[in-house]
């Protein structure tokens, strides 16, 4: 029986069957933009005298290109995850709110809302957006790198914003779970890519070493204080429990074990593990600081190192339970740690083994993919969030909508909340639907979420369409007068026009209920029945057309959902 409230499986066939159709017909779009590219710059290099330019680029600039790129990729696949439409709101974003300050919760739920109005939508826009950042930073050294660094970098923010700040605010905060966030390190790669390419190696060793270093250097603040629970042994050890929650999600067992072993050491020797990691992170933010100066290669080479060991033991590299959305932030720290070493500042560009014809088709084929996911990827943003709410919520929690071919509904005769009698034959009139329900008045949990549905759909009907709502008692036995109007001002639906709340003897309820076969047993807590919960779309012809099953969906993006389908199907009978 709907309506008791249960959750919904991010994994749900339905959901994620429509994802996977709709990444099909993109990719179509995606290789048909791609080739309208690759036409236009073979067109340009048949035109173009110079032929293709020598490779000249600075080691630390491909190192970071290339290192990006690929973090990006893998970024878009991540995204491909069957469970990403449903469970990136509720088991990425919502989560941040956590460790976000209380006056951004406001951004936090309004990005949580606008995912789950448009999941399938920003779900494939997300995809086709990092794998075009992720191309166009693989495939070009000149003004496409630079441009797909610039976008990568806002797209870094954004996602920066999104979560939170990445922990920036939270309380026990630490370098090692995340702190200051993995989107705020692309940012950083992203703005260093936008820079032109004969000032990138002077710049980029002399900003950005000093931003990492500032960070490590606080970093090292928050993992020696005090509260932080860093300086204990055994099971309290705050770096014992993260690598005890990361290790307990299905992954493999040498990377289980790899974690296993750590936080024992972790538990037996908690203070020496902390002072370590201390001293490592403000070692190496005070030498990256002065790397300019000093031209020491240990900072850069002990920050890339000690990432990667503690990506694996301690963040167990991130990719394993739930939703991951990115390999977490030690791997690109480490990756900023590599590009920023002296030996690779002064070392040669590397030499690519291909011929210039060669370079050129691999990086136009690469830019051509990337601008046609831009596209794609771009136009399904902006048209899901600026489109009507997805029914993708309504389908997870209900299923699919049962169309009727033209049953009588069965009519009858009760008393509305103003006491007039009120018979379902009257309500036939041309372009009039009625949309029936049923409604327990001392309910206090999922009835007043149905009720809101239908307020908003007889408040904004589709166009040329008169919605008559209709909500039946279903309670046998507290169905009074009094508990049907204090639901009705107590939930916003007293004095709306074309709404209507039925009542009558118990007698004439159980009717109607047996008419409509509806299910209502007492039971329930507080008095409330347990129901049926089931809407029906009665056309003008007095015919049944639609029975909706409607499990209430929470939050105000569920809510949207269900209107969206009753709408939809009120629509077609027009």
């Amino acid at each position: 029986m709907p309506g008791m409230g249960h959750g919904v499986d991010i994994h749900n066939p339905v959901v994620t069957n429509l994802f996977r159709l709709g990444l099909h017909v993109s990719f179509v779009w995606v290789l048909a933009f791609a080739v309208l590219f690759a036409l236009g710059l073979a067109f340009v290099a048949l035109r173009s005298p110079d032929g293709v330019p020598p490779l000249s680029e600075a080691r630390p600039r491909t190192t970071l290109r290339v290192g990006f790129g690929l973090l990006w990729l893998l970024d878009g696949l991540l995204q491909l995850q069957a469970g990403m439409p449903l469970g990136l709101s509720s088991q990425v974003l919502a989560p941040t709110k956590e460790a976000a300050p209380t006056w951004w919760h406001g951004f936090i739920g309004t990005a949580v809302q606008i995912w789950n109005q448009h999941p399938l939508a920003l779900a494939q826009a997300a995809v086709w957006i990092q794998i075009a950042l992720a191309f166009g930073l693989l495939g070009s050294t000149r003004m496409a790198s630079r441009v797909a660094g610039l976008l990568s970098a806002i797209w870094a923010l954004l996602i920066w914003l999104v979560s939170g700040f990445g922990g920036l605010f939270g309380h026990g905060v630490s370098v090692l779970f995340g702190w200051p966030g993995a989107p705020l390190f692309y940012a950083i790669a992203g703005f260093a890519l936008a820079l032109r390419p004969e000032k990138f190696p002077h710049v980029y060793q002399a900003v950005v070493s000093k931003i990492v270093g500032l960070i490590l250097i606080l970093g090292a603040v928050l993992q020696a204080l005090p509260g932080s629970h860093f300086w204990t042994t055994g099971n309290d050890n705050a770096l014992n429990q993260m690598i005890q929650d990361m290790t307990s999600v299905p992954q493999p067992a040498w990377l289980a074990g790899i974690g296993h072993v750590g936080a024992g050491v972790v538990r037996a020797a908690g203070p020496g593990i902390n002072m370590l990691i201390v001293v490592w992170l403000m070692a190496a933010g005070v030498g990256l600081w002065r790397i300019t100066v000093s031209g020491f290669r240990w900072p850069a080479s002990s920050l890339a190192v000690g990432a990667v060991i503690v990506w694996i033991v301690v963040q167990d590299t991130g990719l394993f339970g739930g939703v991951a959305t990115d390999p977490n932030s030690m791997l690109p720290l480490a990756l900023l740690g590599i590009t920023l070493s002296p030996r690779l500042r002064t070392a040669a560009p590397f030499n690519v083994k291909l011929s210039a014809v060669a370079r050129r088709a691999i990086s136009n084929a690469a830019v051509s993919l990337a601008g046609g996911a831009l596209i794609v990827g771009t136009y399904l943003g902006a048209t899901g969030i600026f489109a009507s709410p997805e029914t993708t919520l309504y389908r997870a929690y209900n299923g699919d909508v049962a169309a009727v071919e033209g049953t009588p509904a069965p009519d009858f005769t009760l008393t509305d909340q103003n006491g007039q009698p009120f018979s379902l034959s009257t309500h036939r009139a041309a372009h009039e639907v009625v949309v029936l329900s049923f409604i327990d008045p001392v309910c206090y949990e999922e009835c007043p979420q149905i009720g809101h549905q239908l307020l908003d759909v007889v408040k904004n009907p589709p166009s040329g369409v008169k919605v008559t709502v209709v909500m039946v008692a279903a309670n046998l036995q507290d169905h009074s007068k009094r508990q049907v109007e204090h639901f009705m001002e107590q939930y916003d639906l007293a004095g709306v026009s074309s709404l209507y709340f039925l009542n009558g003897t118990t007698h004439q309820l159980r009717d109607v209920f047996e008419q409509y076969g509806i299910t209502v047993t007492t039971g329930g807590e507080h008095g409330m029945s347990i129901h049926s919960m089931v809407v029906y779309i009665i056309n003008a012809a007095g015919e049944i057309r639609y029975i909706v099953e409607d499990d209430p969906v929470p939050g105000p993006a569920g809510r949207a959902s269900t209107v969206q389908v009753l709408r939809d199907a009120i629509v077609t009978l027009r």
